[in-house]
This record gives C-alpha cells, sequence and structure tokens, in this order.
C-alpha cells in the first residue's frame, strides 16, 4: 500500500475451480454459496478467497498453475501437518444490535459538544425494531407459521417439510409437548438478551468475513457486497452509504462510513465483505480502522439500513491501532526484557479474559459522561 503497511494481513487466494472440488465434495462444511475458507495448514492460518482461474493468471503470473496461493502474513509458525484444515466458510450471517454498537452510535450526535448538535438520531427508529421483534417472538408462541419460521431459524433439527405434512393429519406444533417446551425456551432466550444486551436483529445488515480486492479494482473507501441470505434466493448486490465495524467496538471512530459499489468482476464472490487492500494507491486499511481488525477469518458488521446510517460529518476519525501496538512493544534486547514481557503477556491475557466486564464498564461510564462515548 502507499502507507507501507500490509493490508492483505492473513489472505490468500484459492482458484475458483479448486474451491467449487471442496464444495462438491465437503458440500455440508462449504456450502456452495461460500467464497471464502477459514483455514489452518502448516503452521499458517488465515483465510483463502476465491479467485477467478482466469483472474489469477493476470495476478499472479509467475504461478500462474498454482491452486492455492500463501501470502507470507499467513505464516506463523513451522508445522510438518501439511493437510489443509477448513475451520469454517463464508457464509450470511444475520446482523444483530448490541449494546455497544448502540451506544457508539447514539454517541456521534455529541461529536462536537455536550449538547446533540445533530438532528439526526436513529433511537426512535430502533426502539421500532424493537417492538417488532417482540411482536415477533410473542407470534411464535400462538401461531403456527411464526412458530414453524421461527424454529427453521434456532434450531437445526427442525425438518419444515415434515411438519407441513404432519400438520395437514392433525399435528399442531403449539401444543406439542416436545416442540411447545422448545418454542418457550426460545422465546425466554430471546427476551433475556433483548432486556440485558439489546440484541435487536436488523434486516438490512450482515456479519460477513472480510477478504481483499483479489482483482485491484476498489478504491480507498469502496467495498463490495454481494449476498444471498439463504441457498436459494436471489443474491444482493449492496450498493451506497453503508457502516462497516467489527467487535467489540468501544471507541466512536471504530464504525466507518464507506461506500459499497457495483464491480462486475466480483461479482462471483457471495457472502463475504470485499476490502481494497491490493492497489499501491490504497492510503488506509480498512480492516485496521475497524477496532484494529485484520484479514484472517475478521468478521466484519455491515449495515446498510439508511435509517441507521448518519451524516459523513459525525463520522470520527479512526483511531490508529498500529501505532497504539508499536507504543506498547519493549526491546527485544536488554536484561529486563523477559521480566516486562512476561508482565505484558499477563496482562493482556487478563484483560482478553475479561471482555466482558470491560465492555460492560466502558457502557456503565460512556452513559454517565456529557459526550457519551464520545468523551
Amino acid at each position: 500500500s502507499g502507507s507501507n503497511r500490509i493490508l492483505t494481513d492473513g489472505a490468500g487466494l484459492i482458484r475458483a475451480s479448486e474451491l467449487t472440488k471442496l464444495k462438491q465434495k465437503y458440500p455440508t462444511i462449504v456450502p456452495e454459496n461460500s467464497s471464502a475458507i477459514q483455514f489452518r495448514q502448516s503452521g499458517r492460518k488465515g483465510v483463502l478467497c476465491e479467485i477467478q482461474d482466469s483472474d489469477l493468471v493476470d495476478v499472479f503470473p509467475l504461478i500462474k498453475d498454482a491452486t492455492i496461493v500463501f501470502r507470507n502474513s499467513t505464516k506463523k509458525f513451522e508445522s510438518p501437518h501439511n493437510q489443509l484444515c477448513v475451520v469454517k466458510a463464508s457464509s450470511f450471517v444475520p446482523l444483530v444490535l448490541n449494546q455497544e454498537i448502540l451506544a457508539l452510535l447514539f454517541s456521534l450526535r455529541y461529536k462536537f459538544s455536550s449538547e446533540p448538535t445533530s438532528m439526526w438520531s436513529p433511537a426512535k427508529y430502533v426502539y421500532d425494531l424493537q417492538e417488532r421483534e417482540l411482536n415477533r417472538l410473542a407470534k411464535s408462541l400462538t401461531n403456527a407459521s411464526d412458530a414453524c419460521r421461527a424454529l427453521r431459524s434456532q434450531c437445526m433439527l427442525f425438518d419444515e417439510k415434515s411438519f407441513y405434512v404432519m400438520s395437514n393429519n392433525g399435528f399442531d406444533i403449539l401444543t406439542e409437548p416436545m416442540w411447545a417446551n422448545t418454542l418457550q425456551a426460545m422465546y425466554r432466550h430471546s427476551i433475556k438478551s433483548l432486556r440485558s444486551k439489546s440484541h435487536i436483529p436488523l434486516s438490512s445488515g450482515a456479519r460477513l468475513i472480510g477478504v481483499p480486492d483479489p482483482v485491484d479494482c476498489l478504491s480507498d473507501n469502496e467495498i463490495f457486497l454481494k449476498v444471498q441470505r439463504e441457498r436459494n434466493s436471489e443474491p444482493e448486490v449492496i450498493t451506497g452509504s453503508v457502516l462497516i465495524f467489527r467487535n467489540p467496538s468501544l471507541d466512536p471512530g471504530d464504525i466507518r462510513l464507506v461506500t459499497a459499489v457495483d464491480k462486475p468482476q466480483l461479482g462471483y464472490l457471495l457472502n463475504v465483505v470485499v476490502i481494497p487492500a491490493a492497489n499501491k494507491k490504497i492510503t488506509r486499511s480498512l480492516s485496521e480502522e475497524c477496532s484494529g481488525g485484520d484479514l484472517d477469518g475478521d468478521e466484519f458488521a455491515i449495515i446498510w439500513d439508511a435509517n441507521i446510517i448518519p451524516p459523513i460529518d459525525l463520522i470520527f476519525d479512526p483511531v490508529d491501532y498500529v501505532a497504539l501496538a508499536s507504543d506498547a512493544r519493549v526491546s527485544s534486547s536488554g536484561p529486563d526484557v523477559l521480566y516486562k514481557s512476561c508482565a505484558d503477556f499477563v496482562v493482556s491475557a487478563m484483560a482478553n479474559s475479561h471482555l466482558g466486564k470491560i465492555a460492560r464498564t466502558h457502557l456503565a461510564i460512556s452513559d454517565q459522561l456529557p459526550q457519551r462515548a464520545a468523551d
């Protein structure tokens, strides 16, 4: 990149014909609408993004016959284990809002002072989404069709076709003990998540694996996004202003406003968010700006609901996580390096094991500050 940073950190490429073979041989592991796989192999870890066979020849002419391209950034340690292990495949994951991201969104109005300086506010719309979710949950206990949809979305064992056959022969899913208890347990769990964590589903959003642009066609502040919600549904190319962020997010600058564009040359990539990375003119790493993320399997949340997207002047500058990390590093030599490295490791381990407490403390403190999380 123009900033001398590795923008493809943890990402490699896999030839489209090779990925098709994986889909045919392991359809339950790599679904038909997957365009990337998270992998482990021979001390490497990261993501392999699909690339058309013809594009691979153009991008890497010296290794045009390769089926898989591993970048140096995927190598973490030496290992004789050469078997390719698929950790997971890319898929469409519906987006659920939570307390942390709502706190940051509501804080954007306080960018310039302790009083709201913008008429924009998603509060009323989020409240309506919450009421809609409460009504949906209530109907899942009283309406057979709604109960069927709820079970299909959350229960892998539920067979919708068998349900319709049984319902035509007098079977009532609302009173049959096993399914009725399952529906009630799902209802209690969803209500608890809604009340304690503000888990509010958002239909115009998704959580997807991030991959670098394989053919160098995206510019700064652009992404490509093509989603297919279900296997037999029509794919949808998202265009226009979108919000992108990564959990956990604790700073308002972790929410980035970018433009989703339609690039026909990327049209074969489904259920991944394609981030600019290869172009030498790229001056910033979008993945880093999202809470210090990279492209070795990180999932990014994307919102394209116009009712939640703020004006561009309310977007905060991103945190420079690379600079923070470099400031925290210690010298690799000297008599005190061992003790300091061990101390830093213990502190880091303690922080990572208490992320929930940190998030709740951040939320409690930000609620008491004049500019909320923007303070």
